[in-house]
């Protein structure tokens, strides 16, 4: 599951142990009225990896898991 905190930052969590597996930091963390959008797939791009989009401010940031 992830999760978009009042600090902005996503964090990924493990549903069945509740353990936190990754946060990844807002691209933007002066932006203080707008949360990031959070799109995960378990298989991104050519690679299949695991993965995040972040969009905020009219902008998308990819980061590989």
């Amino acid at each position: 599951m992830c999760t978009v905190g009042s600090d902005h930052s996503t964090r990924i969590w493990n549903l069945q142990t509740g353990e936190l597996l990754k946060t990844v930091a807002s691209p933007d963390p002066l932006c203080s009225n707008n949360f990031p959008t959070v799109c995960f797939s378990e298989s991104f791009g050519r690679t299949a990896l695991p993965g995040l989009i972040i969009g905020i401010n009219n902008e998308l940031h990819f980061y590989s898991l």
